[in-house]
């Protein structure tokens, strides 16, 4: 079949001349489709053919079977400069065996979750191939995304890298969903470093974090216009872990219990008739018990609201004051500590009752299970660099 139009094997700027088929192979005999070529030396246009050479080049495998395109690339004479120069491939280096869509092919194999050593068997190259196809395929991905400009709305939290290098700190773009940048470490002194080298810091309006003394210390440090937002998961978590701690205080058996405890961490509305029923009367036998299940449901209550409006912020402020102010008054540590940690948060707290569900780190957490699933296709890293850039090019 001939045809001056080869996009038929997605690399246009050829055409075919004759092609072959099989159940395990294709072979196309292409040439360049334009009559001229420009001189190497001078950039004069010549058309004089001199020579044509035969060169053997791997392509992108089509339903697992593999393509070969003999090129017959011409050598052109200059009648300017006299210089014989070959003419250029579309999308193959110099002196390169194969093309880049097929390298491309081996590169996003290889990063959607298959193993250099079985992407190797499959496109029949080296391992050490493979590796240099990611690394050339995620340093172009990298250069197309990268931005200098900070998020207007980010989101930092840590998640674990591995066991000898510890934890890494993952600065996410709640506004495009998609992770800006992550960095080793969660300390003062790790971020601190990483956050002088960042640049229009001033367009960060908004950060969401956990309650996190070190993250808030950073970004009241380098975020000069940017209001910090705690993130609801974490305080909601925090609630319940404090009262779960109440609960072991006041009746140790039933803390025991899986199902109780289960019952116990759920929303009211959302318990099945039966469930409330057993519930209750579990409650019912413990009075203090059922005292602090009512509050921590009021305190939830106070928590969960979304998007209030400013006008109405006065009355969840002196809500919210109040309910410190029992929490301080209770001679049970776990409360006292909750306390202490609304408290000094009370800022951050109430600025999330301002904003709507999707300022929140569940973002940011929804790319830690990404990245998880990258370490674990990848069986592991312990370059952080080939880690982050893996990252990047996935999540960015």
């Amino acid at each position: 079949m001939k045809n001056d139009n080869a996009c038929i094997f997605n690399l246009p700027g050829y055409k075919i001349i004759s092609e072959y088929t099989d159940r395990y192979k294709l072979k196309y005999e292409v040439q360049v489709s334009s009559k001229e070529a420009k001189c190497t030396k001078c950039n004069s246009v010549s058309k004089t053919i001199y020579d044509i050479h035969e060169r053997d080049i791997k392509h992108t495998f089509w339903a697992e079977r593999a393509c070969t395109l003999i090129v017959f690339q011409r050598t052109f004479k200059c009648h300017h400069c006299g210089r014989r120069f070959r003419e250029s491939l579309p999308g193959i280096i110099p002196y390169g065996r194969r093309t880049e869509k097929f390298k491309e092919q081996i590169a996003k194999d290889a990063l959607n979750g298959h193993d250099n050593k079985k992407v190797a068997k499959t496109f029949n190259v080296g391992q050490a191939t493979v590796q240099r196809d990611i690394d050339r395929y995620t340093h172009l991905e990298l250069q197309k995304k990268k931005s200098k400009l900070c998020p207007v709305i980010l989101g930092i939290d840590e998640h674990h890298f591995t066991k000898k290098k510890g934890y890494a700190t993952t600065i996410a773009d709640l506004k495009k969903n998609k992770v800006f940048d992550i960095t080793l470490g969660r300390s003062d002194l790790a971020l601190d470093s990483y956050f002088k080298t960042l640049e229009n810091k001033e367009r960060t309006k908004l950060v969401v974090m956990d309650l996190s003394v070190t993250y808030r210390a950073i970004v009241n440090k380098h975020f000069p216009n940017a209001l910090i937002v705690a993130d609801r998961f974490h305080v909601i978590k925090l609630l319940n872990l404090r009262f779960t701690e109440v609960w072991k205080i006041l009746e140790t058996s039933g803390s025991k219990s899986k199902g109780l405890v289960s019952l116990f961490r759920r929303k009211p509305e959302n318990l099945k008739p039966e469930q409330r029923k057993n519930l209750e009367k579990y409650l019912n036998q413990h009075p203090a018990l059922k005292e602090a299940y009512k509050f921590r449901n009021q305190i939830h209550k106070l928590l969960m609201h979304k998007s209030v409006p400013k006008s109405k912020m006065k009355r969840f402020i002196k809500q919210f004051l109040k309910v410190i102010q029992k929490l301080e008054n209770s001679k049970l540590k776990p409360l006292a500590s909750l306390a202490q940690t609304f408290k000094s948060w009370q800022e951050e707290i109430l600025r999330m009752l301002r904003f709507s569900s999707r300022v929140s780190n569940g973002i940011t957490e929804g790319f830690h299970n990404k990245m998880e699933n990258i370490s674990r296709n990848a069986y592991g890293f312990r370059n952080f660099k080939n880690y982050k850039n893996r990252v990047l090019v996935k999540c960015g």
